[in-house]
């Protein structure tokens, strides 16, 4: 048994649970229905979350632009850990509030690990996508222009040159495919955990997300009108 945990704790556990997750997530969800501790969970996000920060900045460094400096990445590198950290919890939080609509009484964790494991694959795509742009390399500085002006024609022009790039097209593609990966991921699972319809874990997600939409921008109006003032 202890062989069992220390296996599924290596890396190369790691690595099998992304696999069984990515190929076969109704069995997988099915393995890790007794689990019941946050911390192992969050361990494997953890590390896959800071290895996509590193694929991407390591690219971004050798292959884009070189303009920071080591304490620019130790600064980066500090708030990657901590968003680590806040980030699945804050994520699983705004979806637990849609369950509630639904007067679902599983507590937090039921919420908590599909998402968290859903956002595993999140990372992942991150971390393709960081490695397609070293062959397929995505210009910028076209959108500078986009910035400065409000002309339509401008701009109109300026987003179908930005586009005309095989790789904003993919990093469009993959970021698509990867929100739509972890949504549905998340839905099995939440389904799966909280013993209601798929159709009624969508709807939490997508509710509680609108919700969360509404108030951010509610708040930046606010904000932005007492700062006019």
């Amino acid at each position: 048994m202890k062989k069992q945990v220390a296996k599924s704790d290596s890396i190369a556990g790691y690595f099998s649970k992304l696999w069984k997750l990515y190929f076969y997530p109704k069995e997988f969800f099915k393995s890790v229905e007794k689990e019941e501790d946050y911390f192992p969970i969050l361990k494997i996000f953890i590390f896959f979350y800071l290895l996509s920060f590193i694929v991407s900045i390591s690219v971004a460094f050798f292959f884009i632009s070189n303009d920071f400096g080591i304490y620019d990445f130790i600064f980066a590198f500090i708030t990657a850990i901590i968003f680590s950290f806040l980030y699945p919890f804050a994520i699983s939080g705004i979806f637990h509030i849609g369950t509630k609509i639904f007067k679902t009484k599983k507590e937090f964790f039921k919420t908590f690990k599909p998402v968290t494991y859903a956002l595993i694959v999140g990372a992942v795509y991150t971390i393709l996508t960081s490695i397609l742009i070293i062959f397929f390399p995505i210009d910028n500085s076209i959108l500078y222009s986009a910035q400065q002006t409000q002309d339509m024609e401008i701009l109109k022009q300026t987003y179908i040159e930005y586009f005309s790039q095989p790789g904003a097209i993919i990093d469009v593609v993959l970021t698509a495919v990867a929100l739509i990966h972890i949504f549905a991921l998340s839905i099995f699972g939440i389904s799966k955990f909280h013993k209601i319809t798929k159709s009624k874990a969508a709807a939490a997600i997508v509710i509680s997300s609108l919700l969360f939409f509404v108030a951010i921008t509610l708040i930046s109006m606010v904000y932005y009108l007492a700062n006019a003032s």
